[in-house]
């Protein structure tokens, strides 16, 4: 026969076959063990084998997921915490807006208030200063005895009743009546009005005496309030015997140029007569 080789005696493979790798062998040597002490030996290679297998792929995997978990976590938490801040800038912006606004608001209420009370005490120190002037001139006219009986209306009254107020034939007794109490009256310092009311026409109402002091009149005959005051007129009227026609003055009081007086229509409802 033929001798065999070193590595033909070894492996106990005919010359032909292939010599099987490292790896073949030892995965033959733990699958396929050719004895039964092996047997235990080989499962626990397996199992071995099957740890390793599974702890070298499964954990990576594993940890890589609760990582992408926490950093989609950690996003969103910023993105809220963003969003906060946002609105909460936008609240404090707004108050301030409204805090702005009122201020402006009040501001101008107070300018508004402010003026109104300097108009009026303007509007109250220019009516006392008004009326101290009028006061001032009352006293300073009137005292003059002399100015007042030189002025004094007497005539002029008498004038108007006969040729004017009293002429028509039904009240010439009204008339003599009315013309016998003037020349009663033999003070020459006297001042006199008539009191005559429109409708349309002037039309006699009573006689007064006229106090120019006190800037009233006093009824002496006639159907009119028993005192007039000034507030109470609203024409102050002259009788030109030219004319024989009432005019009016633009005047505010009585005097001795005054012969004729038209009181406001309210005055009739609210003065007892």
């Amino acid at each position: 026969g033929k001798l065999l080789t070193s590595d033909q005696g070894l492996s106990g493979s005919n010359p032909g076959e292939e010599k099987p790798s490292k790896r073949q062998a030892w995965s033959q040597e733990i699958l396929l063990p050719q004895h039964e002490d092996e047997v235990e030996k080989s499962k626990s290679w397996r199992l071995q084998l099957k740890d390793m297998l599974s702890s070298s792929s499964a954990p990576p995997l594993a940890a890589s997921q609760p990582r992408a978990r926490s950093a989609t976590e950690e996003g969103r938490a910023a993105e809220a915490k963003e969003s906060r801040t946002l609105e909460t800038a936008k609240a404090e912006r707004e108050d301030e807006e409204a805090g702005e606004v009122e201020d402006r608001r009040l501001q101008k209420f107070l300018a508004l208030r402010r003026r109104r009370e300097e108009d009026a005490l303007q509007r109250r120190q220019s009516s006392n200063s008004s009326s101290s002037s009028q006061v001032a001139s009352r006293k300073t006219v009137t005292p003059a005895g002399a100015s007042a009986s030189r002025h004094s209306n007497k005539k002029i009254i008498r004038n108007a009743i006969a040729h004017v107020c009293l002429v028509a034939v039904v009240e010439h007794k009204k008339r003599d009546v009315v013309l016998g109490l003037l020349d009663s009256c033999s003070s020459d310092t006297a001042n006199f009005c008539i009191l005559l009311v429109r409708d349309p026409n002037l039309r006699y109402r009573g006689l007064y005496s006229v106090d120019l002091l006190e800037s009233r009149a006093q009824l002496l005959s006639g159907t009119g309030p028993k005192v007039v005051t000034v507030d109470m007129i609203r024409e102050f009227l002259k009788y030109d015997s030219g004319t024989k026609s009432f005019r009016v003055l633009e005047t505010r009081d009585f005097s001795s140029s005054i012969d004729g007086v038209v009181l406001h229509p309210m005055t009739y409802k609210s003065v007892k007569l």
